[in-house]
C-alpha cells in the first residue's frame, strides 16, 4: 500500500519546514510540467512511511492521485496533465501512459483488470500494465461522469447534453 503526500513548498507555508526536514536530494525529484512558481511537491511513501518517489508538478487546482496495482506491482500516478506508470522494484517511471497533449488530469476509476483515466477533455481505458485499450476525445470540458453497467455517462460544461460511451470500446 502506498500513500501520497502533497507539500506546498513556498517558503511562506508551513509545508516548507516539513519539506526541508525531509532533506530531499534535488536530483531525485521527477518533474511533471515546467518549473513554475505555482508548483508543489508530491511524495509517494510505502506502508512503512519510507519515501519511495518524489515529484514536482504544476498545481492548477486539481491534486494528483495514485493507485497501486498489486498484481502488476505498478503505481499509476496522475498529476497535472500526465499519467505515469511507476515500477515498484526500482521506483522509476516505466512510461507515460497518455499521449501528452491532454489538459488536466482529473481521476482514476479502477475496474476489474482495467483503469479508466479521466482528463479535462479526454478519457483513456488502460490495462493493468498501463497499455492503452482505447481513447476518447471529448468535444467539451468534462464536468461529471459515472458508470452505469457497461457504459460511462459523461456530462459536459457548455454542451447541454449527456453522452454515453461503451466501457469496452470507448464509442
Amino acid at each position: 500500500m502506498y500513500t501520497l503526500e502533497i507539500l506546498d513548498i513556498d517558503e511562506n507555508t508551513s509545508d516548507y519546514e516539513k519539506y526541508k526536514g525531509y532533506e530531499i536530494d534535488e536530483e531525485r525529484i521527477f518533474f511533471i510540467g515546467d518549473k513554475r512558481t505555482n508548483s508543489r511537491i508530491g511524495i509517494i511513501k510505502n506502508k512503512n512511511e519510507e519515501i519511495k518517489f518524489i515529484f514536482n508538478f504544476n498545481y492548477v487546482g486539481v491534486l494528483p492521485k495514485i493507485i497501486f496495482n498489486s498484481k502488476t506491482k505498478l503505481i499509476f500516478l496522475g498529476a497535472y496533465d500526465k499519467v505515469f506508470c511507476i515500477n515498484t522494484d526500482n521506483y522509476r517511471v516505466l512510461k507515460q501512459v497518455n499521449y501528452g497533449n491532454d489538459i488536466v488530469f482529473f481521476d482514476f476509476i479502477e475496474l476489474e483488470d482495467k483503469i479508466l483515466i479521466i482528463f479535462e477533455m479526454s478519457i483513456y481505458m488502460i490495462n493493468d500494465k498501463g497499455d492503452i485499450i482505447w481513447f476518447y476525445g471529448a468535444p467539451e470540458i468534462i464536468t461529471d461522469y459515472n458508470i452505469e453497467k457497461t457504459k460511462l455517462k459523461i456530462k459536459f460544461f457548455n454542451l447541454n447534453y449527456t453522452t454515453e460511451i461503451s466501457l469496452d470500446t470507448g464509442k
